[in-house]
């Protein structure tokens, strides 16, 4: 299995090159330099940037592993997201490419659902565990040592009351612009 560091959502904020919400368009495996350097190149459609200098409307990331002319592979732990899926994605970098393109892997992919009943709109892990509100992890004290469950630190996934709703895709937007201008950038 892969290890991962755990990061707080602070740290996912303020490391990521860029940060926006998109809807996965398409992906396509590509063959690299050798004959095992075989990554997928997954393109986003941008719906709204949060963090960043990016103006285009599609973007390109690359994430190592898929199968080219019948040769796989497969890297653990590592997920891919997938056509159709909507998210607020933390890339790490643009300047070059990387194992997973995204800040902390899976903590820095989130994902918009909506209920099926109302149709409203919210934030779930990549895993798709309801996000209910964020906590500063410099509030806490600080970076918390230990390797990452998927989930970055900070995000509250139990609810306080029996009847409160995950937070909205635009009410985590807000807090992650807030959050941005509490560190100055």
């Amino acid at each position: 299995a892969s290890s991962v560091r755990a990061v707080g959502l602070d740290e996912l904020l303020e490391a990521a090159e860029l940060v926006f919400e998109g809807v996965v368009v398409g992906a396509q495996v590509r063959q690299g330099h050798h004959e095992r350097d075989i990554y997928t190149e997954v393109t986003f459609e941008v719906l709204d940037v949060i963090k960043g200098a990016y103006a285009d409307r599609f973007i390109l990331l690359e994430f190592s592993g898929g199968t080219w002319n019948g040769e796989t592979v497969a890297i653990s732990d590592l997920h891919r997201p997938i056509l159709g899926d909507r998210g607020i994605y933390f890339v790490e970098t643009l300047g070059h490419r990387q194992v997973h393109p995204l800040y902390g892997w899976d903590q820095g992919h989130l994902r918009v659902d909506a209920d099926a009943r109302s149709g409203q709109e919210y934030i779930t892990t990549r895993d798709r565990r309801p996000v209910y509100g964020v906590t500063s992890i410099r509030a806490l004290g600080g970076r918390s040592p230990g390797l990452s469950d998927g989930v970055a630190l900070g995000l509250r996934l139990q609810p306080r009351a029996q009847d409160e709703a995950p937070m909205s895709c635009d009410a985590f937007k807000d807090t992650l612009r807030q959050m941005l201008k509490g560190v100055g950038q």
